[in-house]
């Protein structure tokens, strides 16, 4: 079959003009197309399912609780009628998901279940979101090709589990951004223009990284469709779309009119790139392996955990039978597509590849001046650009061979197939060998510990302490951070004064990381060095291990000797 673009030819334009705006576009056989999405849904909840149990709680991953439990640590918010209403948890990041969260927590203990569950299910509504938006845009065939390899990519199963950048909520916000632009455009309706700019608006109030991502979306649609994007820089429909945004965006407008200019300086504000070092993290993020090094413990377990659960024993095996792959083969795939353009140019599918490519690359090279921007959470913010362009390349090359569906079901299977087998490892390497100290499920001992410590002050001496900590205690543990000004050097009389005092505080107990392998504790050393010089000494009353029997965290006070 041959499918027209939804841009419609105009009377008197050349006959070659239509032929450029032609491809064949196989349909989606067998189960309907809403079907086969709603079971690749089902798949990705499945698989990031496994991921809740055996990974603790993170700290960014729970920051934004700082709005909901004490000791509450939001950046901005109201009062009306005597209740503290949050608007931002950072200067760059508000409390959307805080009130999104606020039901939940009314109704459910903290646990890493209520805690990821949720975001799971979100994460499985945004891919059945983008399903539409493909559906839309490029077809059924296309929509399954495009679900699939955003479905089974394990930074994206992985990262919506352990929504640790907010990316939950910034890709959902995209994706129904996306579709309402698609329909608007169809339908001519204003209303969905408007919808469009308010979740816009959502998503910059959510995290202010999501102008990357509208910059990205913005530079693709000039470079595919500019007729159609010109046509919507009518005044009535420019203003419709600014008083939108700015509704959506209001807590943050609000807090920028209020505190203004801590929003770029928090946010590490701008620098000279490392771009070999930005290039090597692209590239690992389309591979999928970046989280290996951050999310894996790779120091030998101090005693064996037997494996009884059937899902984790055929996880390891199947990793072990696929000789332990690391890399999603979406990066060769991502650069084979790059260049098949060409090939595409006089085809209805070079719009789609161009809308991908330009995006992609206009996204990635925004995030470039800033000093904290090119990690992994920030790059796959750009999902499911990479995946529209490898499916578009298909399609392309399918149809200049004239089996379109073949090619696309065979590059889609390989990758789907490679995608989960990458998935399936880090799963593996998790049960094998447990987490990175961030993540340790040593977290919940920890906790049990503290709370039997009853009338003790806890003073957490790593953010990726204390904000775990109050989470899964649900704001009931006597937690402070900087009380004794750790953060600076105690160079002057009355910094090493405050810290003195502190120390002479006999019911103050400190909490640190026991392994300080690979990550010098500043704060810690900075106090040992005070207490030293004063004449106390330490005494470690709790060491804490994880289920490998490895010391994580360690409990300490400091004696006069």
């Amino acid at each position: 079959m041959r499918q027209l673009d939804v841009c419609s030819l105009k009377a008197g334009e050349p006959k070659w003009k239509a032929r450029v705006k032609q491809i064949r576009m196989p349909k989606a056989r067998g189960l309907p197309a809403v079907v086969m999405a709603l079971a690749l849904c089902a798949v990705f909840l499945l698989a990031g399912y496994q991921f809740i149990r055996n990974v603790g709680a993170q700290m960014d991953e729970v920051q934004f609780t700082g709005a909901i439990f004490p000791p509450l640590e939001d950046t901005a918010a109201i009062h009306i009628g005597g209740i503290r209403i949050p608007l931002m948890i950072d200067t760059y990041a508000g409390s959307l998901k805080a009130w999104l969260y606020l039901p939940v927590f009314k109704l459910l203990r903290p646990s890493v279940y209520s805690l990821r569950v949720p975001v799971l299910l979100l994460g499985a509504a945004t891919l059945f979101v983008f399903f539409l938006f493909f559906r839309t845009a490029m077809g059924d065939a296309a929509a399954i090709g495009c679900t699939a390899l955003l479905t089974v990519d394990p930074l994206f199963t992985i990262m919506t589990v352990l929504d640790s950048g907010i990316v939950v909520l910034q890709h959902l916000l995209a994706a129904g951004a996306l579709l309402l632009f698609v329909q608007f455009h169809r339908t001519g309706r204003r209303w969905m223009l408007g919808g469009a700019a308010f979740l816009c608006g959502l998503a910059l109030w959510d995290k202010a990284t999501s102008l990357w991502v509208m910059c990205a979306f913005a530079g693709g649609a000039a470079a595919a469709f500019p007729r159609q994007l010109r046509a919507c820089l009518k005044p009535s429909l420019v203003g419709l779309f600014g008083a939108c945004l700015m509704a959506g965006a209001a807590p943050l407008i609000y807090y920028n009119l209020t505190s203004p200019g801590e929003m770029p300086q928090t946010a590490g504000g701008l620098a000279v790139p490392d771009l070999p070092h930005r290039l090597v993290m692209l590239g690992r993020t389309l591979d999928g392996s970046s989280l290996f090094e951050l999310l894996i413990n790779e120091q030998p377990p101090r005693a064996a955990v037997s494996i009884n659960r059937k899902t984790d024993r055929a996880a390891v095996a199947v990793s072990r039978w696929a000789g332990r792959p690391t890399r999603y083969w979406l990066l060769p795939a991502f650069v084979l597509s790059l260049l098949v353009l060409p090939l595409a140019w006089r085809t209805r599918v070079r719009r789609w590849m161009l809308f991908s490519a330009v995006g992609f690359a206009a996204g990635f090279a925004v995030t470039l001046p800033f000093a904290k921007a090119g990690a992994s959470q920030h790059i796959i913010l750009l999902w499911p650009l990479p995946q529209m362009l490898v499916v578009s390349a298909g399609l392309a090359v399918g149809d200049r061979i004239r089996r379109p569906a073949a090619v696309l079901a065979a590059a889609t299977g390989v990758l789907v197939i490679s995608g989960l087998l990458v998935t399936t490892t880090y799963y593996a390497e998790i049960v094998q060998k447990g987490t990175a100290r961030y993540w340790s499920d040593a977290i919940n001992p920890l906790r049990s510990e503290l709370q039997r410590l009853s009338g003790a002050s806890l003073i957490c001496l790593d953010w990726g302490i204390m904000y775990p900590l109050r989470f899964l205690a649900g704001g009931k543990l006597p937690l402070s951070y900087d009380g004794a000004g750790l953060d600076d050097p105690p160079d002057s009389a009355e910094r090493q004064a405050k810290v003195v005092y502190f120390l002479e505080r006999s019911t103050n107990l400190y909490i640190s990381f026991a392994d300080r392998i690979g990550l010098p504790d500043q704060r810690l050393a900075r106090l040992q060095a005070v207490a030293s010089r004063s004449g106390f000494r330490e005494e470690t009353i709790a060491t804490v291990a994880d289920r490998f029997r490895r010391p994580v965290y360690r409990v300490s006070v400091f004696r006069k000797d």
